[in-house]
C-alpha cells in the first residue's frame, strides 16, 4: 500500500504496531478486536491512522469504516488527509465515487463499496451499522460514555470489526482513555491479550528537564519514537 501511494516508509514503531494490531487467527479474523495507540504529539500519529483506513478501503474489502473525535475539527483534519492522498494517486482517485460534506457528516466512497464516514461526536453512529473499524482520535478528551457506546453497538453485526483508539497522554478526566490502559495493564501483568492491541510510549516519571543529562534525553526517546525520523532533537 505505501508504494502504491509513493510515501516514505513506515517509521519502525508505525511497522510494529501494525504488525501485531493486524495479526490474524486461524480463522483469518483479527486477533486484536480493540487497538490502543497512546503516543506523544507529532509523532506520526494521523498519517498512521490514515494509511490503515486507506488499506482498509482500497485492499481489506473493509466496506464501513466510520471516524469520530472530540471536535469535528479534528476527524476533519484526518479526512482531508485521505482525501489528498487520494487526490494525489490517479489510479487511486480513478476509485472513488463519491466525496459527501455536510454538517456534521463526511463520506468518501469507492468503486468496491467501501465507505469511511466521520461523524460528530453527538451523532456518531446515528443510522449506520455494522461497521467494520471505528476510529475513535485524541480518546483523552472522552469524559462519558456515550461516544463509546454508540460506536460499539455499530459494531454489533460486523462480522470482523475492529476498534481503533488513538490518544496522547490523559489525566483523570479520561474516563475512556484511563479505563481501557487500566485494562491493558492488568492484562500484561496476568499475561492475558484479552483481544487488546495496547501500545503506549511514555517518558520516564519525574526526570528533570536538563539537556546534559543523558537520562532526559533517554526519557524524550521513549516518549518520541520519531525522535531521529521526523522530529529533530533541537526542536525538543
Amino acid at each position: 500500500m505505501i508504494d502504491r501511494l509513493k510515501m516514505d516508509k513506515l517509521m519502525p514503531y508505525q511497522e510494529f504496531v501494525l504488525k501485531d494490531m493486524m495479526s490474524v487467527d486461524k480463522k483469518n479474523n483479527y486477533r486484536r478486536k480493540t487497538c490502543l495507540l497512546l503516543i506523544s504529539r507529532q509523532n506520526g500519529k494521523s498519517t498512521f491512522m490514515a494509511l490503515r483506513i486507506l488499506t482498509g478501503m482500497f485492499l481489506w474489502d473493509e466496506k464501513m469504516q466510520v471516524g469520530t473525535a472530540h471536535k469535528l475539527t479534528t476527524s476533519s483534519e484526518i479526512f482531508y488527509k485521505i482525501f489528498e492522498i487520494i487526490d494525489s494517486s490517479p489510479k487511486l482517485q480513478g476509485e472513488l465515487v463519491k466525496k459527501i460534506e455536510s454538517k456534521g457528516s463526511q463520506e468518501l466512497r469507492l468503486r468496491n463499496g467501501a465507505r469511511y464516514l466521520i461523524r460528530a461526536n453527538n451523532a456518531s453512529a446515528r443510522g449506520i451499522a455494522a461497521v467494520d473499524v471505528v476510529h475513535m482520535d485524541e480518546v483523552r478528551e472522552y469524559t462519558d460514555d456515550d461516544v463509546w457506546s454508540s460506536m460499539r453497538y455499530a459494531q454489533m453485526s460486523a462480522k470482523n470489526s475492529q476498534l481503533w483508539l488513538y490518544s496522547s497522554a490523559g489525566d483523570q478526566h479520561s474516563i475512556i482513555l484511563n479505563r481501557i490502559r487500566e485494562r491493558a495493564l492488568a492484562a500484561i501483568a496476568l499475561k492475558k491479550s484479552e483481544g487488546l492491541g495496547y501500545f503506549e510510549w511514555s517518558g520516564i516519571p519525574d526526570v528533570p528537564i536538563d539537556p546534559d543529562n543523558p537520562k532526559f534525553w533517554e526519557s524524550i526517546a521513549m516518549a518520541n519514537p520519531s525522535l531521529g525520523h521526523t522530529i529533530d532533537p533541537d526542536n525538543i
